[in-house]
C-alpha cells in the first residue's frame, strides 16, 4: 500500500515524533523537557490512582507497619512474630529503612496522606530514573519510550495502593542501576562514593541487595581497560561507604544481642516458608494436602481449594514448642537449619519447588488473585496478557542488546542475581514488580528499533540520538 504525503503515517506520526524530538533536545536541569512532562504526568496519574484504589491499613499491611506502630507507641522496635512471640517480641526481624519511613508517617497528623505522597513522589521519580538508565545504555529515544511506558504501566501504578516497601525498593534499585552504570563507564571515585551510599541504604531496606555488590564488581572487572586495575580502588570505595551506612544499625544489633548480628533476622524464616514440604514456593500459600500430611491436622479451606494462604505461617514441627524460648539470632539459625534439613531429605521435591518458584517469579504464582486484597482475580487475565506482551518485546530487546553487552552488564547481572535470590528464598509477585520498570527498558529498545526500521522503509524521520 502506498503512503501519500498527506496520509496518517506521513502526517500525524512524523509530527508527533518531531514534537518528542524537540522535547528531548530542550533540557531543564540537564534533563530533557519531554521527560519532565512524563514525570509530572506520572505524578498526576498516580495521585488519581491512589484516590481511586482503596488499599490496606498502613499499620496492618506489613510487618514493617506493625513494627513502626510499636516503635512510635513507645513499645520499642519490636515485632510479635505473627503472634508467636507476644511476650518476647523480636527486635530486628525487619530491616529498618522502610520501617523508619512508615514510623515517620505515623508521627504526622495524616499518616496515610503523607505515606501516599511519599509513594507518589518515589514512583514518579522512578520514571526519571528509567529514562536516565535507558539513555545511558542506548539513547534518548529509547529512554523516552521506556519512561513513557513506566509512567503509565498499570501494575506499577496499582502498586501504590500497597503499603509495602516495593515502591521504595524499585526506586532504590533504579538509583543503584543508574549510578553503577556510571561507575562502570567512568571509573570516577565520586560516583563510587554515591554507589556505596545507595547500596548501604538498599541493604537497610532489603538485606539481600548486598549481593548486588558482586554484580557491580564483576562488571567493573570484565570491562576494565588493559593494564588498568582501577576497579579494585572503586571496589574499596564502594564497600567502604556501604559499610559506613549500615554500621550504625549493625552496632545497634550487636549491643542488643551481645554478639554480631546482621541487618535483620528474617532470613531463616523467609527461607523456611518456601522451602518446606507443603509450600507452593510463594509467600504463605500452601498445598492443602501436603500441609495436612505434615501437621497431621485438617486444614480449613474453601470447597475444592487445593492451595490456600495460611496465617499465621506454619512453623517447623521441631520449633513449634520453643519458638518463644529461643533468642532471636538462635531462632533465625533454627529456621535455616529446618529449611536445609528439608532440602537434604527431599532434594527432588525441593528441585520441583525451585522450578515452580522460577515460573512464579517470571510469570504468576499459583494462588494469585484468590486471596483478596490488591491481587484481585478479575484483573489477573488482563495483566497476564499485558505482561506477556512485555516479556515478548523485552526478550527481543535482550537479543538486540547483546551487540553491546558490555553496556548492559549491570542490568543483566541485577536481573540474574535477584532471580537467584528470590527463587532460592521466597517469591512474591511484588518482588518482580520492583524489577518491571527496568524490564521495560529492554522492551522499549525493541519497540524503538522496530519503529526505526518502519521509518526507514516508509521514509519517516527518526529522532536523533
Amino acid at each position: 500500500m502506498m503512503h501519500s504525503s498527506s496520509g496518517w503515517g506521513s502526517g500525524l506520526l512524523p509530527g508527533l515524533r518531531q514534537r518528542v524530538a524537540t522535547g528531548l533536545e530542550q533540557n531543564i536541569w540537564g534533563v530533557p523537557r519531554a521527560i519532565w512532562v512524563l514525570v509530572i504526568g506520572a505524578l498526576f496519574l498516580r495521585l488519581l490512582a491512589l484516590c481511586a484504589i482503596e488499599g490496606p491499613d498502613l499499620i496492618s499491611a506489613s510487618e514493617s507497619g506493625v513494627t513502626a506502630h510499636n516503635w512510635v507507641s513507645s513499645r520499642g522496635y519490636t515485632f510479635d512474630f505473627y503472634g508467636y512471640r507476644v511476650e518476647h517480641p523480636l527486635q530486628s526481624f525487619m530491616p529498618p529503612l522502610f520501617t523508619i519511613v512508615v514510623a515517620g508517617c505515623l508521627l504526622t497528623p495524616w499518616p496515610e496522606v503523607v505515606f501516599g505522597a511519599v509513594q507518589i513522589v518515589l514512583s514518579s521519580l522512578t520514571v526519571l530514573l528509567v529514562y536516565l538508565i535507558a539513555a545511558q545504555l542506548s539513547d534518548r529515544t529509547v529512554g523516552f519510550v521506556a519512561a513513557a511506558m513506566t509512567a503509565v504501566y498499570p501494575p506499577f501504578v496499582i502498586l501504590l495502593s500497597q503499603r509495602t516497601a516495593s515502591v521504595l525498593n524499585a526506586f532504590l534499585l533504579g538509583v543503584w542501576l543508574w549510578l553503577s552504570i556510571k561507575v562502570v563507564r567512568t571509573r570516577d571515585p565520586r560516583w563510587a562514593v554515591l554507589v556505596g551510599a545507595v547500596l548501604g541504604l538498599s541493604i537497610l531496606s532489603r538485606p539481600s541487595f548486598m549481593g548486588l555488590l558482586v554484580v557491580l564488581l564483576v562488571a567493573l572487572w570484565l570491562t576494565q581497560p588493559e593494564h588498568d586495575r582501577g576497579w579494585g580502588r572503586a571496589a574499596c570505595v564502594i564497600v567502604g561507604f556501604a559499610a559506613l551506612v549500615i554500621a550504625p544499625w549493625m552496632a545497634r544489633n550487636w549491643a542488643i544481642y551481645g554478639r554480631p548480628g546482621f541487618i535483620s533476622t528474617n532470613g531463616g524464616f523467609n527461607l523456611w516458608i518456601t522451602n518446606n514440604p507443603f509450600s507452593t514456593g510463594s509467600a504463605f500459600d500452601v498445598v492443602v494436602s501436603d500441609l495436612e500430611a505434615y501437621t497431621g491436622k485438617a486444614v480449613l479451606a474453601p470447597d475444592g481449594a487445593t492451595v490456600v494462604m495460611v496465617m499465621p505461617p506454619v512453623l517447623p514441627l521441631e520449633l513449634a514448642e520453643r519458638v518463644d524460648a529461643l533468642d532471636e539470632i538462635a531462632l533465625d539459625r533454627a529456621f535455616y537449619r529446618a529449611a536445609f534439613a528439608f532440602i537434604r531429605q527431599q532434594p527432588r521435591h525441593w528441585i520441583g519447588l525451585l522450578a515452580r518458584k522460577l515460573v512464579s517469579l517470571w510469570w504468576f504464582r499459583p494462588n494469585i488473585g484468590r486471596s483478596g486484597g490488591t491481587y484481585e482475580e478479575a484483573w489477573i487475565l488482563p495483566y497476564q496478557m499485558l505482561y506477556a506482551t512485555v516479556l515478548l518485546f523485552s526478550s527481543v530487546g535482550f537479543i538486540l542488546s547483546l551487540r553491546h553487552w558490555r553496556n548492559y552488564l549491570v542490568l543483566y547481572g541485577t536481573f540474574a542475581y535477584l532471580t537467584l535470590v528470590y527463587v532460592f528464598y521466597n517469591v512474591i509477585t511484588r518482588y518482580r514488580w520492583e524489577m518491571e520498570p527496568y524490564i521495560l527498558i529492554l522492551a522499549s529498545l525493541a519497540l524503538v528499533q522496530a519503529w526505526r526500521w518502519f521509518g526507514r522503509t516508509n521514509h519517516v524521520p527518526s529522532c536523533s540520538k
